[in-house]
């Protein structure tokens, strides 16, 4: 398949930007990192961040679908919301809440095309996730994920 010349000139112009390293790397706040996960003008410490990570994770809370705005607020990504407290935490679910609840209902709509009972489950966890931010909840469906086999004709 041949580009398209516009398109080559697009890439040309971009190439620069898109393989430069001028720009901060993800990672922990600092100097040379940023990350979508601390917003805020004043991140957390990496200290604090490994501290509320870790006890997030003693309360069977991940921080895969989080963001740390303070060392003292954690915003976990579902359709419902509501506040939570752990030790001096306070655990606000509902970021991106919008966004959450299309993709759960839209997942959900899904469920009727299904072809079997694995596929079902797989997007019923799917949207459970979505709809409350449980990380075991994604985890199930990744579970069911891996045991969808597709049937070659």
């Amino acid at each position: 398949m041949e580009i398209p010349e516009a398109v080559r000139k697009m890439l040309l112009d971009l190439k620069q930007d898109i393989w430069s390293i001028d720009m901060p790397l993800i990672g922990f706040p600092s100097e040379n990192g940023m990350s979508g996960f601390y917003p805020g003008d004043s991140p957390p410490t990496k200290e604090e961040i490994e501290r509320v990570s870790s006890m997030l994770e003693t309360k069977g809370l991940s921080p895969l679908n989080t963001r740390l705005p303070s060392s003292k607020r954690c915003l976990v990504a579902s359709a419902k919301a509501k506040t939570d407290k752990i030790e001096d935490v306070e655990i606000q679910y509902g970021d991106f809440s919008a966004e959450m609840s299309s993709s759960a209902k839209h997942i959900r709509c899904a469920i009727p095309f299904v072809e079997n009972d694995t596929q079902k489950a797989m997007l019923e966890c799917y949207a459970s996730s979505f709809e409350t931010g449980s990380m075991d909840d994604h985890r199930e469906s990744q579970k069911h994920w891996v045991k969808v086999i597709p049937q070659i004709p």
